[in-house]
C-alpha cells in the first residue's frame, strides 16, 4: 500500500504537545488539518476513504498510523477506525 506524503505530513502534526489548550478531539483534528492546503486535504480524504472502505482489520489501521512517525499512538479496540474516520469526516 502506498501511503501519500500528505497523510504522513498530517500524522506528524499530531505530536505530544499538540493537544495543549484544545477542548476536544474534533478541535485537535481541525487544528492539525491546518498544516495542509485544500489539495493536500483532498488527497488525505481520498486515501482515508479508500483505506477505511477496504481495510476491515482495526489492528492494521492502528499499525499503519503508528508507523507514520506521529508522536500520538492509537490504542484500543476499534480506536484506529474511529480516529481515522474522525479525520476523514473533518475534511471539508
Amino acid at each position: 500500500m502506498v501511503i501519500p506524503e500528505e497523510f504522513l505530513r498530517l500524522a506528524q502534526a499530531f505530536h505530544q504537545d499538540s493537544e495543549l489548550g484544545i477542548a476536544d478531539v474534533q478541535e485537535w483534528i481541525a487544528t492539525r488539518l491546518t498544516f495542509l492546503d485544500s489539495v493536500q486535504r483532498r488527497v488525505v480524504k481520498t486515501f482515508l476513504t479508500e483505506l477505511l472502505m477496504h481495510c476491515h482489520d482495526d489492528a492494521k489501521l492502528q499499525q499503519l498510523w503508528n508507523k507514520t512517525g506521529a508522536d500520538f499512538y492509537i490504542v484500543g479496540d476499534q480506536a484506529g477506525r474511529h480516529f481515522l474516520t474522525l479525520i476523514r469526516d473533518s475534511i471539508q
